[in-house]
């Protein structure tokens, strides 16, 4: 019955889905689902048209909890002595006083985004407790700069290859270590090779067109049909093994008898196997069928060559050639071929840009598959067609091999000066950009490669400040998220 007229309705509209959370279940929480009918209102002057079912009894509308669940939770909170409204929970949520560290040594320093592409915030983290120390408002070199300088007992912090964080230690905080974040280095490293490989995507294609034509035109020049060679039944098997047991015991010496009680069988047995050179044949005696002759043979499997494989159509045109057997013995003959067409071959298609890139920056640690065997040689044969793209290959395995704990800490500094000599004296423009970029915070990068600070604790908690911004859905301020986020009881 709709409300507003008082008019009853069977006319179905469709559904709708409702959650409500209800009381928790066995220490967990339930979620109860409902799916309500709507209703079209058949009162012409009625302004609401359409309608659905009411739960009033256990939630009224727009709410997302049960009534019980609401009266549970206002009765813990009259429990405690909280007889407030949410607005002035909120309040006092407000009032409370941040808990600031004592020794603030190590800190991580990274940008979030409030809305992407328009407003920014600069988050600080404790690397020695984890926990987040401050939420800034912008990521402007002032705010970050007046608030580093209200620490000046900092030594160490850890950032990403922003240029702005990098001016703004040294200027607030020029006492503490800069270290650039590894993984921003080597996903950097990515980014230059990305491009540069995109400038020798010709030769790619080229070399998998290359390949693909010289496999497949290897498959058309041999014979496409061939003749499965038959198979040896188990019984077969087992005879054989017992007459080459027989056979070793008959060159040792022994009498037939003898052979006969060791193999477990009748002398008569041994001495036809012995005469006849092997066991006979087994199995059931084949039904007489219409032999086809040699040259019939030969001509099927050449009209097989070309692409005809239908059984009916071969009958029907070699009965035209004087073929008096029937169609069964045709059927059987060509039912017994092998067909490897490169029509239907699967070829690999076409490798994509990121799977080229793991291939040649990636030690090929392949085995002896036909897929990885086809990747060795397309990367070899990469290689070989393109002599600039074994250089940009060897100079991004080679700062990638800087990070890897088989190298030694204190022979790191050195190879990052071998390899910014050997990226600037090359001709690759891709290299030379990076290596430029990197001699600008040498010390940073350096430090990256002989200390274990790193920005993944600042990443890890980034990611939940955007989990609590979208629970927030946009509709609380900067304040509210601060304390929410530095504040674990909020």
């Amino acid at each position: 019955m709709l409300p507003q007229c008082n008019m009853k309705s069977r006319c179905r509209y469709g559904f709708t889905h409702r959650r409500l959370q209800h009381l928790p279940c066995g220490g967990k929480t339930l979620i109860l689902c409902f799916r309500l009918q709507r209703f079209c209102c058949t009162n012409s002057r009625c302004p609401q048209r359409t309608f659905q079912e009411s739960i009033s009894t256990l939630a009224p509308r727009w709410q997302r909890s049960s009534r019980q669940l609401v009266e549970m939770t206002t009765r813990l909170a009259y429990s405690f002595g909280v007889r407030v409204s949410g607005d002035t929970l909120i309040r006092r949520i407000m009032r409370l006083p941040l808990s600031e560290p004592e020794q603030l040594t190590h800190i991580g320093v990274d940008d979030w985004a409030w809305r992407k592409g328009h407003h920014y915030g600069t988050i600080i983290v404790d690397q020695s407790t984890h926990r987040p120390v401050a939420l800034l408002s912008g990521r402007s070199a002032t705010s970050l700069a007046e608030w580093l300088k209200t620490r000046p007992e900092i030594k160490i912090i850890t950032r990403d290859r922003a240029g702005a964080y990098a001016d703004v230690a040294k200027t607030g905080a020029s006492q503490a270590i800069q270290i650039a974040d590894r993984w921003h280095l080597i996903r950097n490293a990515g980014d230059h090779f990305e491009r540069f490989l995109k400038r020798h995507w010709v030769a790619v294609k080229e070399t998998y067109h290359a390949i693909k034509t010289q496999e497949l035109s290897a498959l058309q020049s041999e014979p496409i049909i061939t003749v499965s060679p038959q198979q040896e039944t188990v019984t077969q098997q087992q005879r054989r093994l017992l007459f080459e047991h027989i056979s070793v015991l008959k060159n040792k010496g022994m009498a037939q008898t003898e052979i006969a009680l060791t193999a477990g069988i009748s002398d008569k047995t041994v001495r036809r196997w012995l005469q006849t050179g092997g066991p006979p044949l087994c199995g059931k005696r084949p039904r007489p069928r219409q032999v086809i002759g040699f040259n019939e043979q030969t001509w099927l499997r050449e009209q097989g060559n070309s692409g005809c494989h239908n059984a009916a159509l071969l009958f029907r045109k070699l009965k035209t050639r004087g073929y008096v057997g029937g169609s069964a013995t045709v059927r059987s003959l060509v039912s017994q071929w092998r067909y490897t067409s490169a029509e239907v071959l699967q070829y690999p298609p076409m490798p994509r840009l990121k799977q080229v890139m793991q291939w040649l920056t990636s030690p090929l640690n392949l085995d002896k598959s036909g897929a990885a065997t086809w990747i060795k040689r397309f990367v070899q044969q990469l290689l070989t067609l393109c002599p600039g793209l074994n250089v940009g290959c060897k100079l991004t395995q080679g700062f990638i091999s800087l990070f890897s704990p088989s190298t030694k800490i204190k022979e790191r500094s050195r190879l990052l000066r071998q390899w910014l000599h050997e990226a600037t004296h090359c001709k690759l423009s891709e290299y030379q950009k990076m290596a430029s970029s990197l001699e600008m915070e040498l010390d940073a990068v350096e430090n990256a490669l002989t200390h274990r600070w790193s920005n993944g604790v600042v990443e890890g908690h980034v990611n939940r400040l955007k989990m609590l911004k979208r629970q927030m859905y946009g509709r609380a301020g900067f304040e509210l998220l601060s304390r929410r986020v530095m504040n674990t009881l909020c």
